[in-house]
């Protein structure tokens, strides 16, 4: 008896519910239409925003030769032995150490930092008056310090995205298309510059300590594997001057985005409209529990009707 009446009860609830809906239909339809058009005319006033894109794969780097040296060498064995994979390009291009690359580049901290808009006919940033003198070339107060720039940059415009076989999709996002493409050439050249630079430094250390230690030993067997060690760390170097990009490969190169990334226009009004139908329905189901009819100004009698 009593689950019959709970049954009833809840089907007249439903009921209620359902009717209040359709009584207050045009009601709905016109504020979500609404909140649709807000959202749209919003949308247009957010800056487009355009991505350009990379794919590389890293190269295996492996500048300690897998040369063996005797057990005689003692601890220059276990110094130099063995090699192993040290292409941290991932760790490279988050540090601050390579944002200090190009940190100094010349125009990059004014388009990171003082870039309000860009006008996509014309193909010209305009930048913000208040900090930055475009004309002079100026900043008019301090210009933006070092880590508050590495931030943002890491932040608003640095994304990568790792694929299997050592393979990276990395973006650079800014509000010209044209901008975004040279960053993504600067911070592919600059990255492979340092890990060029790195190694190079560590090539030369590592044969000036292989050679003085060749002057030292008196064994013929050390002597010889210290030979071919040195002459392994010149190949290293040899392949260091002369590769285009020494530590990656690219498969596909940076290229000037066409197609806008940000905003999302079409979704943007599409969440608008659901908003609107949500917070219609909600308003409506509110009054009608907080205002009981008898007691509603008569602004609400064209929202609750019997």
């Amino acid at each position: 008896m009593n689950d019959n009446f709970i049954e009833e009860d809840n089907s007249v609830n439903f009921y209620l519910l359902i009717k209040i809906i359709l009584k207050n239909t045009k009601f709905i339809l016109l504020f979500s239409l609404f909140t649709f058009l807000l959202g749209s005319s919003v949308s247009l006033f957010i800056q487009n925003t355009y991505l350009s894109s990379s794919l590389i794969k890293l190269k295996v780097l492996t500048n300690n030769s897998s040369i063996s040296l005797p057990q005689s060498s003692g601890l220059l064995g276990g110094f130099l032995n063995p090699g192993s994979d040290n292409n941290n390009f991932k760790q490279i291009i988050v540090s601050r150490d390579f944002f200090n690359e190009i940190y100094n580049e010349p125009y990059f901290l004014e388009q990171l930092e003082a870039v309000e808009s860009y006008n996509s006919s014309k193909r010209i940033l305009s930048f913000k008056e208040s900090i930055y003198d475009s004309k002079k070339n100026e900043w008019l107060y301090e210009k933006p310090s070092f880590l508050d720039s590495h931030k943002n940059f890491l932040k608003n415009h640095l994304f990568f995205e790792e694929d299997e076989d050592n393979t990276l999709e990395v973006s650079i996002k800014h509000i010209s298309p044209y901008v975004a493409e040279n960053w993504m050439n600067l911070v592919l050249s600059k990255v492979d510059e340092y890990q060029r630079k790195r190694d190079r430094k560590e090539l030369l250390t590592s044969i000036t300590f292989l050679q003085e230690e060749f002057s030292k030993s008196s064994f013929a067997e050390i002597r010889n594997s210290l030979t071919s060690l040195i002459g392994k760390k010149y190949e290293d170097l040899a392949l260091i001057n002369s590769s285009d990009y020494y530590s990656f490969e690219v498969i596909d190169s940076p290229f000037t985005p066409i197609n806008i990334y940000s905003p999302n226009r079409i979704l943007i009004a599409i969440l608008s409209l659901f908003l609107g139908i949500f917070f219609s329905i909600f308003f409506i189901f509110s009054l009608a529990v907080l205002r009981p009819e008898n007691h509603q100004p008569k602004i609400f009698k064209f929202i609750i009707t019997k």
